[in-house]
């Protein structure tokens, strides 16, 4: 799940503990957009297991993805951390035999029950006018 260079506003800055905020929910996703040219569309594409399926984000820095689906339940672990002055939130997901990944979102904004971040979608950008224009996926993860 890229470092971009949109940043948090100011009012979102001031007094905001974003590891405390980070730390103290369990995740989940509840919302994909797709952001073209600075007009956000509903992507639709949440299903049940995206929502009972969370993420966490512990104090020391361990990433845990509970993928529960189907009445199974798998977990991926990592380890996650703040770049670019907490604008950027990364993460790693071991993957065993198959390796591990990076995910890389900037944050638009985090409160205690709501994290919304965004990426560069590498698989689709339009030209016009001989001018490209990227798409962005939006997630929104309501804390648990």
């Amino acid at each position: 799940m890229l470092a971009l260079t949109t940043s948090c506003s100011d009012d979102d800055d001031k007094g905001v503990n974003k590891t405390e905020l980070l730390t103290a929910k369990k995740w989940s996703k509840t919302k994909h957009e797709i952001e073209l040219q600075g007009q956000r569309e509903d992507f639709g594409d949440i299903d049940e297991c995206d929502e009972t399926s969370y993420s966490t984000f512990s104090t020391d820095k361990v990433y845990t993805f509970v993928d529960i689906c189907y009445g199974d339940e798998d977990k991926i672990v990592g380890t996650w951390e703040w770049k670019n002055g907490e604008k950027t939130l990364s993460w790693t997901e071991d993957w065993g035999a198959d390796g591990i990944d990076t995910e890389e979102f900037e944050l638009v904004s985090i409160t205690a029950t709501e994290l919304v971040l965004k990426k560069l979608n590498e698989d689709f950008s339009m030209e016009i006018d001989g001018k490209t224009y990227n798409a962005y996926d939006i997630y929104t993860l309501t804390g648990k």
